[in-house]
């Protein structure tokens, strides 16, 4: 049980990494006022703070993700299991 649960936290933690590495750093962006049909301007800084915090929400929520599942299967007997297989 344990061992899936680190699974998935590695999983979610993995992504996160691919996410702040290949993330919006400093990408300038627009989008369009609706009201106005003005184009609003900004650039997304990831900060080491903000990267941290996205790196243990990621974490968080594998965690929260895996652990239905790895409480699922840790109630099956492993020869039924492998039977119905």
């Amino acid at each position: 049980m344990v061992a899936a649960l680190a699974l998935a936290g590695s999983v979610a933690v993995f992504v996160a990494m691919l996410g702040v590495t290949y993330g919006f750093r400093g990408v300038p962006t627009s989008t369009v006022n609706w009201q106005t049909s003005s184009p609003v301007s900004f650039t997304f800084q990831v900060t080491p703070k903000l990267a941290a915090l996205g790196v243990l929400l990621a974490q968080a929520f594998g965690f929260a993700g895996g652990l239905p599942s790895v409480i699922r299967a840790a109630r099956w007997p492993v020869a039924q299991v492998l039977r119905q297989r």
